[in-house]
């Protein structure tokens, strides 16, 4: 098999992998979306850190984060009585400046308009003994040396120091949320890569033919071409339309890949091959769209180019 043959079989490979890629990643926005992932793990994060039970009730309640919860509920009512903790979800993200507002207003004298410091390292020191908040706190105030403004910066810069590794942890977990949706989306299609190797090596016109779909994918935006009208129906308006949409059109381009359930099934020995192939698969799928996308480009450039013509030579 010469190059340019060998260069088609690796395209298609690559086009399976980043179309599955694409799938997964719109699943997992899905399922993000439907369980208020990020949001979910936000009002986790800062009841750990915010863990006097007192101070936590007052900034729930506090206008910056009521009003942050309501504009993400999409301006839902509230209907708890004065003094209980809203039951409004948390928004997907909150800035440090705003919390840091929020807990500075909550700490001050209520009766005040402009919270003064001394009224809050007084209450500061009258939180519970051995929580993490009065910890943090402390260390804010006394980096802040008697100023309300570098005691604001201050805890903003803790809060945000704090959410930068809950976003580590928050994408350690979708990876795992990926591991899992790459495996059942590559069982679910048979996308077997040992399989489609060997059906695009003993079919050199179909891989070419892949090949050249992969040139017209490569030159849109985000690897995704447009979705054939009859996706969704124009009354549909469904939360998740526009997911639903994307996944009908990447379903429209692994039309042409060798994938997908037929018989006979592997016997034997056979199935060893088989796992292993999708295993490849999801593993492949874990490295996501953008790398895949980015190398498709490059195997469509180099094939594209062509051989390398020969220079003349000089007499």
């Amino acid at each position: 098999m010469n190059m340019s043959a060998a260069l088609d079989i690796a395209i298609g490979l690559v086009l399976m992998y980043l179309v599955l890629s694409l799938f997964c990643t719109t699943i997992n926005e899905s399922i993000a979306n439907l369980l208020s992932l990020r949001a979910n793990t936000l009002k986790a994060a800062i009841q750990q850190l915010i863990d006097d039970p007192n101070l936590k009730t007052l900034f729930d309640n506090h206008g910056l984060i009521d009003g942050s919860k309501v504009a993400s509920t999409a301006g839902a009512q509230k209907t708890t009585p004065p003094g209980s903790p809203s039951p409004a979800a948390y928004p997907s993200y909150l800035s440090g400046q705003t919390v840091a507002m929020a807990l500075i207003g909550c700490l001050g004298d209520q009766s005040k308009t402009i919270p003064v410091f001394a009224d809050v390292e007084t209450a500061v020191g009258n939180l519970a003994v051995n929580s993490n908040i009065k910890d943090a706190l402390a260390a804010c105030v006394a980096q802040a040396q008697g100023d309300i403004l570098q005691l604001r910066d201050a805890i903003a810069s803790w809060f945000d120091n704090s959410m930068d590794r809950l976003s580590g942890a928050y994408k350690r977990y979708l990876q795992w949320i990926s591991v899992a949706v790459g495996l059942v989306i590559a069982c679910a299609f048979n996308a077997d890569t040992l399989q489609v190797a060997k059906s695009l090596w003993n079919s050199p016109a179909a891989s070419a033919a892949i090949a050249q779909s992969a040139s017209t994918i490569s030159q849109t935006e985000n690897g995704i071409i447009a979705a054939p009208d009859n996706c969704v129906s124009p009354g549909d308006s469904s939360p998740f339309k526009k997911n639903a949409q994307t996944l009908c059109a990447l379903e429209s381009e692994l039309q042409p890949l060798p994938i997908g359930w037929t018989a006979p099934l592997p016997r034997g020995a056979d199935w060893i091959w088989k796992i292993l192939g999708l295993i490849l698969t999801t593993v492949a799928l874990t490295l996501g769209a953008p790398f895949w996308f980015d190398l498709l480009k490059q195997f469509v450039n180099i094939r594209g180019a062509g051989p390398k013509p020969d220079t003349a030579r000089t007499s």
